[in-house]
């Protein structure tokens, strides 16, 4: 039976800023969730971001204190669990990343009730094998790119995903210097809703050095139908994310899918239970899946993220995050779930294999960085 159920606004700082055309970050915008039957915890986060869903953590912390005594009165297991889900669906659809924080929490601690991974709690297989990351590079000067490429090179990146500002001298100066440090790497773009029109967009991508795998979030109309639109010009795969919220967005993606990739974050989608949903659609019906990240994000969603991959694998073009203490100061957790050499997590050797749930021993000191 769950006991309390308590909401934590983290605020850790960067080592380094992190920008693209919609924000800049130099500490995470981050809320955990701590649930506690009074013998196990469970933890979780959600990441609420103003311009993918419309959340900020006031908007979050406001539906936590609206649904915090439903959710200790009502949920015990994952049935109840689910119950609660469907039955107040409205209101979590319009609160993703507190819900997710909220989910995640509940899943960790249901399972380590049970004295099992989340895996085996959600009947599925469980965590195996390594995981290749992207790197992504943020938005900035010519001197901070070439610096931040050289680093991920070193640790043996081939694979990159690159904040683009729209102005294609500095773009095409910035791609021409990653291929020249390294020729044989992949290369997708994120514009996040950069350009206002589609004859812009497609002057861009018919201008450009080198060929690209994907264009991520290109126009400032996030409407389905323009980017349909748009495809339709160009060749280059469109990567949907602020895009892409809704489950029921599928039925018409799919019908488009040699057009779109779904970049799928758990934050975003609204916790694990809908990711998975979302990810075993795509798979179903041949739509390619790129598994995305908060900037900022720690060891929890990062977990959860691995989640969805080892469910899905081999099928997602990508998987973002795993920066750990890479990019902040400090990470929730004693050994932070972060990629190595060749952008590669090995996560048996990174997970605590004592304690069941997420796996993840949490230092409760950490929770204290407010």
């Amino acid at each position: 039976m769950l006991k309390t159920l308590e909401f934590v606004s983290l605020k850790i700082p960067f080592k380094l800023s992190f920008k693209h055309n919609s924000a800049e970050r130099k500490e995470t915008q981050t809320l955990i969730i701590i649930a506690d039957d009074g013998i196990f915890k469970g933890y979780g986060e959600g990441c609420p971001r103003e311009y993918v869903t419309n959340e900020s953590m006031l908007t979050a912390n406001n539906f936590f204190s609206k649904v915090k005594s439903i959710i200790i009165e009502e949920i015990c297991d994952l049935d109840s669990l689910v119950l609660f889900k469907n039955k107040n669906a409205p209101d979590i659809e319009k609160n993703h990343a507190a819900w997710c924080a909220i989910e995640i929490a509940l899943l960790d601690l249901f399972a380590k009730q049970k004295h099992c991974s989340v895996e085996k709690l959600l009947k599925r297989n469980e965590l195996s094998g390594e995981f290749k990351y992207t790197a992504v590079v943020g938005d900035g000067s010519v001197k901070y790119f070439t610096e931040i490429v050289r680093q991920h090179l070193k640790l043996g990146f081939n694979d990159f995903k690159l904040k683009i500002s729209g102005n294609a001298e500095i773009d095409y100066e910035k791609i021409a210097i990653l291929k020249d440090l390294c020729s044989s790497c992949t290369i997708r773009l994120d514009a996040n809703n950069v350009w206002e029109n589609t004859a812009d967009v497609v002057r861009y991508i018919n201008r450009l050095p080198f060929p690209i795998s994907a264009l991520e979030e290109p126009l400032q109309d996030k409407k389905l139908d323009s980017l349909i639109a748009l495809s339709k010009e160009i060749k280059t795969p469109i990567i949907l994310d602020e895009c892409f919220n809704h489950f029921d967005d599928l039925q018409k993606i799919a019908l488009y899918k040699e057009a779109f990739i779904i970049n799928l974050r758990v934050s975003k989608m609204g916790g694990i239970i809908n990711s998975l949903r979302i990810a075993d659609f795509c798979v179903e019906n041949g739509i390619a899946v790129n598994i995305g990240a908060q900037v900022g994000e720690t060891s929890i969603l990062t977990r959860a993220a691995l989640f969805i991959a080892n469910a899905i694998s081999p099928h997602y073009i990508g998987l973002e995050g795993g920066y750990g203490t890479f990019l902040l100061q400090n990470d929730l957790v004693e050994k932070p779930l972060m990629f190595g050499e060749g952008g590669v997590m090995d996560p048996k050797v990174l997970l605590d294999h004592e304690v069941n749930g997420l796996q993840l021993n949490v230092l409760g000191d950490n929770l204290k960085l407010r």
